[in-house]
């Protein structure tokens, strides 16, 4: 696990509530996409009490893919193929196969599942906690 410095990544760990309630939107932007590795990295890592990171990874390829900003979808494509081998989450996994589908037919993109408090991430996570 990389030490992240800023306060927010160091909430990850803390029994801290997150500050935001945009928390995804805080996290990321177009601009710094390399941020999805530690997401993932919290997400995989047991010691993380705060699964609700999950749902950043669903905001950012969904705004990625309706800015229709090229540079951008393949930054995160090439994030994506290189994710593949390093994450055995299976909630990553599918977050990976769900982007690819995604990217592959961006006219399937439905806020609902891919915006801000995403109803697939929502499923995903009280399927987790039963």
């Amino acid at each position: 696990m990389v030490a992240y410095e800023k306060r927010e990544f160091k909430l990850a760990y803390s029994d801290e509530s997150i500050p935001d309630q945009d928390w995804e939107l805080a996290l990321f932007s177009e601009e710094n996409i390399d941020n999805i590795f530690m997401i993932c990295e919290f997400i995989e890592d047991e010691k993380c009490s705060k699964k609700s990171f999950f749902g950043t990874l669903y905001v950012l390829t969904g705004d990625v893919i309706t800015s229709n900003n090229q540079k951008y979808i393949s930054q995160l494509t090439r994030a994506i193929i290189e994710m593949k081998p390093l994450f055995k989450s299976q909630s990553i996994i599918k977050w990976i196969k769900r982007s690819e589908k995604l990217i592959e037919k961006s006219e399937t993109y439905s806020y609902e599942y891919w915006g801000l408090n995403s109803r697939y991430v929502y499923k995903q996570l009280t399927k987790n906690d039963q």
